[in-house]
């Protein structure tokens, strides 16, 4: 047995190998500073990611209220074709209250309140949806509106604090001063309700349920095609790619043996727009650089879009090779020649991923 008196700033760790006891005497002060930087730092990050969700999920409830108003505001059935919009986004989205008829004509008021006010409109996403309304509902005057907006965000108010100051009247005390004395800064609570909004949780939720969506889509796409009856092997998923400093998250890579090339995946949530492809053609061009040997031929690309159980396929094929040997690409929804019977075709995705 080994005794041994430590001093308080460290302490013992014993590692057992076979018939010895090896001791460990550590700085204490140093893992405890080390542990806590670390831990900061994670808290950190997790509120800036909150923050920025926060904006986005701002920015949605705007836009929603913008196509609600701009599709429905000269429609005699509004109220029916809205309502039955929430519910069909209910079921889509189910337990999401943000998408109940009440809040979606919140939505709406929101867009109208800020329609013509532009540096209003950009306070709005440093708070929470339940501040904006708050602040709607009781603050009538815009620059009284603008101050408490101002002072929220600043000092860290939550809901709950920023109606007890417009109650207090904060703005005629103070008489509109930002540097107001007597205002008070809530250190104890900062960014504590950030953590806590309701709607955000669900925003930032539904984000991990498409990513875990995807996720399930790559893995059907992979339980098909890679298998020892089927001509592709997997390469990686999730794959990422390095360009100088910068680096790059490429959905899925498979090989094709009868092809004798690499076949890159790209999943998308939403309908093809033109820039998918030009995205997908520098993919192509960095694995060609970076991961095609020389007997290979020229990387493929399939870019799958999913919107509403409707499946648009795109096939990103080589039509040439520039002389310093970078491949251009065509973009075609219909395969053709070599690729016809080799390579999955839309029908094919289709049953794999429903």
């Amino acid at each position: 047995m080994i005794l041994m008196k430590l001093a308080k700033q460290s302490f013992m760790s014993y590692t057992l190998n076979y018939d010895y006891v090896r001791v460990i005497v550590m700085n204490t002060e140093v893992f405890d500073e080390l542990l806590l930087n670390i831990s900061n730092r994670v808290k950190a990050a997790n509120y800036f990611s909150l923050k920025s969700s926060n904006t986005e999920f701002i920015k949605l409830c705007n836009d929603i209220g913008r196509l609600v108003y701009d599709n429905l505001k000269d429609e005699k059935d509004a109220e029916m074709i809205m309502d039955d919009v929430c519910r069909e986004l209910q079921n889509k989205y189910p337990g999401v209250d943000g998408f109940k008829t009440s809040n979606v004509v919140l939505m709406k008021e929101f867009y109208l309140e800020y329609l013509n006010n532009e540096s209003l409109s950009q306070l709005t996403a440093g708070l929470s949806w339940d501040h904006n309304l708050i602040l709607i509902q009781s603050c009538i005057n815009l620059d009284e509106r603008e101050f408490y907006m101002r002072m929220a965000k600043n000092f860290n108010w939550s809901c709950d604090q920023l109606n007890a100051q417009i109650e207090n009247d904060t703005y005629g005390k103070s008489q509109g001063d930002l540097s107001f004395s007597d205002i008070p800064v809530l250190q104890e609570n900062k960014h504590k309700w950030i953590t806590e909004d309701a709607y955000l949780k669900e925003f930032v939720g539904l984000g991990a349920e498409m990513l875990d969506d995807k996720k399930q889509i790559i893995e059907k796409i992979i339980s098909k095609l890679v298998n020892p009856l089927q001509a592709y092997s997997l390469m990686g998923k999730d794959y990422q790619m390095a360009d100088g400093s910068l680096n790059y998250d490429i959905d899925l890579l498979l090989y094709h043996r009868g092809l004798n090339a690499i076949v890159l995946f790209e999943i998308k949530r939403e309908e093809f727009k033109p820039e998918f492809a030009g995205t997908m053609q520098f993919y192509l061009n960095l694995i060609n650089s970076k991961s095609r040997l020389h007997e290979e031929k020229p990387t493929i690309g399939i870019i799958i879009c999913i919107v509403d159980q409707k499946i648009q396929v795109s096939y990103v094929l080589k039509s040439s090779t520039e002389p310093i040997g970078v491949s251009t690409y065509s973009v075609t929804a219909e395969l053709t020649g070599t690729y016809l019977d080799k390579l999955p075709s839309r029908s094919d995705l289709e049953k794999i991923i429903q």
